[in-house]
């Protein structure tokens, strides 16, 4: 009998989210026309130029999404089908969601073959374009302080990798014991060009796309070992079948079921791995009661040891019995290396200069690192270091009207101490209230070479402009000026604060510079 074959022509229409405004693209099935061949085909749109990638999914029916196959257009090449398959964390009873699929940015058209399936209302492709990220922003570390001997391994923000400056927590988080730590890796690509903007797109989909709270994982690494901040610590994330209460996630960007992890990867898990155990006082070569699986599991585990899924790949899932040894053997021989400095103290001195003092308890250090948070930012940024033997460090950035939090580590070429206490200090000067405060503008927020900055006051204007380790990078005074422009062209691309203080009110901007 002769096939129905359906053909469509999807004319793309852009559907702005909130928290990822014109970066996502979502066209339903059931508004297409039906013609010869079980083929739709969606075009990718010019925003594919400007992006790293394209991303993309599909939402549909329970038990089709094995029906429908892909495959790319370029302007040179025809790939093969691909079959899609259910994203192995998708727990929606009413919906298949396919994995999330990275889409080389040359692509022009994505044909999509249904077999034996017919689209229903609510079936859907979901597109996401993400900007390239910027590059050479200073990795951070948590704020809390540790309660064992191995340090926190240094991670890229929330901040840092969402390109929108708008991705929000989940508002109404779950904060949890954690007692297992459970790996994956996400079975895409293994290689990128900007890991960063594939964090962020996994973030979109787990949101936009999965209608989760935030992203699933606690936290992920890139092949390269960089580790980046998802639900961060102590919430519970959504990556365990539903029985994500007491667990940690950590996602391995990249696929390794045929091939192994890299090297740099593993060892940002193992370190990653060691201050979380240290922190919990669990025992990572072990074996403990899982309460949600009601089962016996191992303290490190892989997503396939309580859910029916191949992840984290047959690759990586056979590194971890060496792993938790590994682990181990990180907390006993190489956590205690290098003594905190203790006793840190933070005064100032005069005009805003900040001396801090503390006291060296370790002999094995070669210099130490002077971290500092300033009000307009959620992290730590490092700001100096000093030699070894020094209990002392100035800090002349002078930021006015504002408290300032600092800590110091020791280090050497092989390892970090953990943090010493945190130090504040109150930079205060006479204030008045705001007038103002509403009308001033600061545009673009994201820009290449010129800020824009309006403000229709009377009082003198004074303009202080900081990176986000607090150096200053601009100042100036307005005096009878609605209207001002500064010229950041020479800035390295980063986040940057702009702080505006009159008589009548004081302000601070966020402002991110990239690259043309």
């Amino acid at each position: 009998m002769k096939s129905l074959f359906l053909f469509v022509l999807l004319s793309i229409s852009t559907l702005t989210f909130g928290q990822s405004p014109e970066q996502m693209s979502v066209f339903g099935f059931h508004e297409l026309k039906t013609y010869e061949k079980n083929i739709l085909t969606v075009a990718i749109d010019k925003r594919a130029e400007d992006s790293p990638f394209v991303s993309f999914a599909i939402k549909s029916q329970v038990n089709s999404i094995d029906q429908i196959q892909y495959r790319l257009k370029s302007k040179t090449e025809i790939t093969d089908w691909f079959t899609l398959k259910n994203d192995s964390h998708n727990i929606n009873p009413e919906k298949d969601i396919s994995s999330l699929i990275f889409l080389p940015n040359s692509t022009k058209h994505i044909e999509l073959r249904l077999m034996n399936y017919y689209p229903e209302l609510g079936d859907e492709v979901h597109l996401f374009y993400p900007n390239n990220s910027i590059s050479g922003l200073p990795l951070v570390r948590g704020q809390e302080a540790a309660d064992c001997p191995c340090p926190q391994p240094t991670f890229k923000g929330r901040d840092q990798w969402c390109q929108s400056s708008n991705c929000p927590v989940d508002i109404t988080p779950i904060i949890t014991e954690v007692s297992h730590l459970i790996i994956h890796h996400t079975a895409g690509a293994n290689t990128s060009s900007d890991w960063s903007a594939v964090v962020y797109s996994i973030w979109n989909y787990h949101v936009n796309t999965n209608g989760w709270d935030d992203i699933g994982y606690n936290w992920l690494i890139d092949p390269n070992g960089v580790v980046y901040e998802g639900r961060a610590n102590n919430i519970q994330g959504a990556h365990f079948c539903g029985k994500n209460g007491n667990t940690m996630g950590i996602c391995i960007l990249g696929t390794y079921t045929d091939v192994a992890p890299t090297t740099a990867s593993m060892e940002s898990l193992k370190r990653l791995f060691a201050w979380k155990s240290c922190q919990e006082d669990i025992d990572p070569t072990g074996l403990s009661y899982h309460p949600p699986s009601d089962e016996e599991i191992f303290v490190v585990s892989g997503h396939r040891d309580g859910c029916a899924t191949a992840c984290p790949g047959d690759m990586l899932y056979e590194l971890i019995p060496k792993l938790r040894d590994s682990i181990a053997q990180e907390i006993n021989t190489s956590c205690n290396n290098i003594l905190p400095p203790i006793q840190l103290t933070a005064a100032e001195v005069n005009d805003g200069t900040v001396e801090l003092n503390w006291t060296d308890q370790s002999n094995n250090e070669s210099n130490f690192v002077i971290e500092r948070k300033i009000e307009a930012s959620s992290y730590f940024y490092p700001i100096g270091t000093t030699e070894s033997n020094t209990t002392n460090f100035i800090d002349l950035s002078q930021l006015d009207d504002q408290t300032l939090e600092y800590r110091v580590l020791a280090a050497n070429t092989q390892d970090t101490s953990i943090y010493s206490n945190i130090a504040q200090v109150q930079i205060t000067s006479e204030t008045v209230t705001p007038t103002y405060l509403d009308r001033v503008e600061v545009y673009p927020t994201v820009f290449e070479h010129i800020i824009n900055v309006e403000y229709p006051g009377k009082d003198p204007l004074y303009m202080r402009i900081l990176d986000q380790t607090g150096k200053l990078v601009h100042t100036s005074n307005h005096v009878n000026e609605s209207f001002t422009t500064i010229n950041g062209q020479d800035w390295p691309a980063g986040i940057y604060f702009v702080h505006l203080k009159t008589d009548s009110f004081e302000k601070s901007i966020k402002i991110i510079k990239v690259n043309e």
